[in-house]
């Protein structure tokens, strides 16, 4: 097992306490606090990887690999390249993607 970091978004609730939501995965929780709102979102985001884990495993055939992929953050721009690709840029870097 290894750790990962996942993004939530905290948002006040009408009714009183906090709604998160992962931004990542299709998964949401609440709480009457922040803590434990993103003690609730943590649980709920384990047990959704460990559904799928288990989901996965019995569906698969065939070899598995890893793939790694640089996402932009929200921070980033996205931008025309002059060679008709697109890119996004960070700290005055422009990084194309195909």
């Amino acid at each position: 097992m290894f750790a990962r970091k996942f993004t939530v978004l905290l948002e006040p609730a009408e009714e009183g306490g906090f709604i998160v939501k992962s931004v990542e995965l299709p998964v949401a929780s609440q709480g009457e606090i922040k803590e434990e709102a993103l003690s609730n979102i943590k649980e709920a985001i384990e047990g959704y990887l460990e559904v799928k884990a288990k989901l996965l495993n019995k569906k698969t055939k065939g070899e598995k690999a890893e793939v790694i992929v640089e996402a932009p953050s929200a921070d980033n721009e996205r931008v025309a390249c002059g060679d008709n690709r697109r890119g996004w840029v960070k700290k005055g870097r422009i990084s194309t993607a195909s």
